[in-house]
Parts: structure tokens; C-alpha cells; sequence
């Protein structure tokens, strides 16, 4: 899905997936962490421009949300969040470099909020008013169990 809205993408993780992969040292340290060492990852591999991050604990997400987030109009430098039911999904969103950077400074203070990064520079929140095309709580929608893989429609993975 990231290759429809991005040519350039990094896994940080096991290398489960496709895409070049900056592996986790600890998978515990939380997504912080892993956010700053794949802006390290990025930043050593030459790029500099915002970047979308992405969990991949989404099975519902479209490219074309994705892609809407991406090409979000805002000034140059700016950091883009969809919010659902009042939570800013920071791990579906566009990160400025300032963001990125400030993401970079506090994982190695030892900070393990990702909101904590995400408001360096300015960062524009939208919502369901904003996108409404979408039908955001299913297309982020977060599938951390079984139980939530059912409510998105994936309860036939399980037999019953």
C-alpha cells in the first residue's frame, strides 16, 4: 500500500513486509523509538522531506486515505493527523522534518510518547468534517486482537 502513495518507504521492524528495512533492536521500546530510528534510517539514506508513517495494525486503511494524507495542502513543513473519535492517530499521519527531527531528540532523552514529537513545527489535525468521503473509524480502525479483527470484518480468520 505504501508504493500507491510513496515511492521511497522504510519498515522498521522484523523485516516482515517488502520495503528496505532499519530492524529493531527492541520492539518493547515502543513506537517512539522505532519513529526516531527510521528518521535516522531516512536521514542516512539522503532524505529529508516529511514523511508518512504508518502502523501496521490497520488492515481497513485505503491507499486514497493514505494518499489524501500525504498530499494534505498546508505550508511547507507542516505535520498532518487524521483524528478518530477524539484520538489523534500520530501512526497514520504525515511527519514534518521538524517533527521527525524532534522525534530523533527525544527518544534518546528517553521519552516514549509519540504525541511528545508530533506538534514540532506547526501540525494540522483533521477530522471526520474534513474527510468526508471516508469512513475513518473503520479505515483506522487498529487491529491489536482478535477481538478487534472481528469488529473490522475479519472474523472468518478465526473459525467461530
Amino acid at each position: 500500500m505504501l508504493g500507491e502513495a510513496t515511492e521511497f518507504a522504510y519498515e522498521v521492524g522484523p523485516g516482515a513486509s517488502s520495503l528496505e528495512v532499519a530492524p529493531e533492536p527492541d520492539p518493547r521500546a515502543g513506537p517512539l523509538a522505532a519513529l526516531a530510528l527510521g528518521a535516522r534510517a531516512l536521514a542516512a539514506a539522503g532524505f529529508a522531506g516529511p514523511v508518512l508513517v504508518l502502523a501496521t495494525d490497520l488492515p481497513r486503511l485505503s491507499p486514497a486515505l493514505l494518499g489524501t494524507i500525504a498530499a494534505w495542502p498546508c505550508p511547507p513543513g507542516c505535520s498532518v493527523a487524521p483524528v478518530v473519535a477524539g484520538r489523534t492517530q500520530f501512526l497514520c499521519a504525515r511527519w514534518s522534518p521538524a517533527a521527525l527531527a524532534s522525534a530523533v531528540s527525544l527518544a534518546a532523552a528517553g521519552e516514549r510518547r509519540v504525541q511528545a514529537a508530533f506538534s514540532a513545527g506547526e501540525a494540522l489535525l483533521v477530522g471526520a468534517e474534513d474527510l468526508p468521503w471516508f469512513d475513518l473509524e473503520v479505515e483506522l480502525g487498529d487491529a491489536d486482537d482478535e477481538a478487534a479483527l472481528r469488529r473490522l470484518g475479519f472474523g472468518g480468520l478465526f473459525g467461530s
